[in-house]
């Protein structure tokens, strides 16, 4: 069963975060790497999360030859985080109109450091980002859970309803 992201959660998703994507290999030993940006598909059903083919090339292979890998979505200014599952990835080309969209969400991101006393220069170098590096992996969440520090810190999200 697919999860569906309600409408809050996937505005939040795309709003220029610090992304960490995580699969594993065979042996179930853990891989982790930077994503750069996000995507939620017009009807919440799927993610797409892009990264750098070289920084985070052992966890694109464990997601090839796995076909799970999760993602944690922080707003560092406020900590306000989340979790997603998933399965069934495609890892494929970045489209060209996908590119802006990268772009803004590093520029959302590096602005969020920025106004808690990182400059610049020590949020973009942080992120890496390159253009011409970069891949897409479209998933389909499978759960989601709140990883904001807090009571509520690893509850389990609940299903959107159909928009």
């Amino acid at each position: 069963m697919s999860y569906l992201l309600d409408e809050d959660n996937a505005a939040f998703i795309q709003s220029g975060l610090s992304i960490s994507i995580a699969s594993r290999d065979a042996n179930n030993m853990p891989s982790v790497a930077k994503a750069l940006a996000c995507r939620v598909s017009p009807d919440r059903r799927r993610v797409t999360v892009y990264a750098s083919t070289t920084k985070a090339a052992q966890v694109l292979r464990d997601i090839e030859t796995s076909g799970v890998l999760a993602a944690i979505f922080t707003r560092p200014s406020t900590h306000r985080a989340l979790q997603l599952k998933g399965h069934d990835p495609v890892i494929e080309p970045i489209r060209p109109e996908e590119a802006a969209h990268v772009d803004a969400d590093v520029g959302g991101f590096v602005a969020d450091i920025v106004s808690i006393g990182y400059t610049e220069d020590e949020g973009r170098a942080y992120v890496g980002y390159r253009q011409g590096d970069t891949v897409a992996i479209r998933f389909t969440p499978t759960a989601g859970f709140v990883q904001t520090p807090g009571p509520r810190a690893g509850a389990r999200l609940e299903p959107a309803q159909q928009p």
